[in-house]
Parts: structure tokens; C-alpha cells; sequence
């Protein structure tokens, strides 16, 4: 543009120019971060909490099973696996359990050193028959690293997560 001899130029198309490129970088990096966050989310293990509830002695004698533990959500499914556990009493009467509040879970043969769940182990380390797999029912598969057998069976009070499980296929 030329007015009284001097060529102005429209700095207004430059500054629309540098906005663009500026935001494109800023969508790079928050692309680059989001993805780093996933990869980070997929192989992270999830600790979970739990507390001793109670040792029981297995009916059987001793036994160590590392993957036939089972994860309760409610007093029925707990009630219908688990009467076994005392001699075939009504466990309940012995053990006061709040399912509104918790989980259980009940490990046979050793006590637990750690409890963890992550997206990885779900889909790729998952026991079960193809059947039966966590990742079908979008839930988490519960993964247990022991101490040493003792031949007690152990109950486990976990706070509240409907979506783990244990080893399906039973």
C-alpha cells in the first residue's frame, strides 16, 4: 500500500501469521504431554490399600493358590463362595463385614505383601480363559504379590471398588 510516497505494510496479517504458529506449538506440547501422560497412566501400578480382617485355617490342611483368590463386592457373592471358609458356619455371625463401605478380598495359603491393578497387567497378564478376561467386562484385574505360604487362608478388607476383580473362569 503506497499513500504520500511511503509503502506501509499490514502488520495485522503478520501478527495473524505469528498467532497461528504460535498456536500450533502450543498444541504440539500439550499433544506431546497428554500422550506421555497416557503411556504413564497405561503401565502405572495402582497400589491398593488394604487391612488384615482375619486368618482363618484352611479346612483342607495347608495349600498355597496363587491365583485363586476372589474379590466380594456384596454380602451375597460373598455368602455364596465363602461359607466354606469356617467350617461351613454362617461366616457372617463371625466376621462383622460392611460392604457398603468395602470390598473383600480372600487369598488362600499366604499373606499378602502387595495389592495393585494397572491397565497393563489388566489386558496383557490377565490368567483367565479369553472367556472370562477383565478387560471384557471393563473391569480391573487384581494382581497379588505374597509372602511365604503358611497354610491360612486370608480375608481382606479393601475400600470400595467395584471394578476389580480376581482370575475369572471358575
Amino acid at each position: 500500500m503506497e499513500e504520500d510516497g511511503h509503502i506501509f505494510i499490514d502488520n495485522n496479517k503478520e501478527k495473524k501469521i505469528s498467532m497461528v504458529k504460535h498456536y500450533k506449538k502450543i498444541g504440539i506440547v500439550f499433544s506431546i504431554i497428554s500422550i506421555i501422560v497416557l503411556i504413564v497412566g497405561f503401565f502405572y501400578q495402582f497400589e491398593v490399600g488394604y487391612s488384615d480382617y482375619k486368618r482363618i485355617k484352611l479346612v483342607g490342611g495347608e495349600g498355597f493358590y496363587p491365583d485363586g483368590y476372589r474379590v466380594f463386592h456384596t454380602e451375597k457373592e460373598f455368602l455364596q463362595s465363602a461359607t466354606y471358609l469356617y467350617h461351613g458356619k454362617d461366616i457372617t455371625k463371625v466376621m462383622k463385614l460392611d460392604f457398603s463401605k468395602y470390598s473383600y478380598v480372600v487369598v488362600q495359603g499366604a499373606k499378602v505383601k502387595r495389592m495393585y491393578y494397572s491397565i497393563k497387567s489388566t489386558l496383557f497378564d490377565d490368567k483367565s480363559p479369553d472367556w472370562a478376561k477383565a478387560r471384557r467386562f471393563w473391569e480391573l484385574c487384581l494382581f497379588i504379590e505374597y509372602q511365604d505360604p503358611d497354610g491360612y487362608m486370608y480375608v481382606y478388607q479393601i475400600n470400595k471398588n467395584s471394578r476389580l476383580r480376581g482370575f475369572g473362569g471358575d
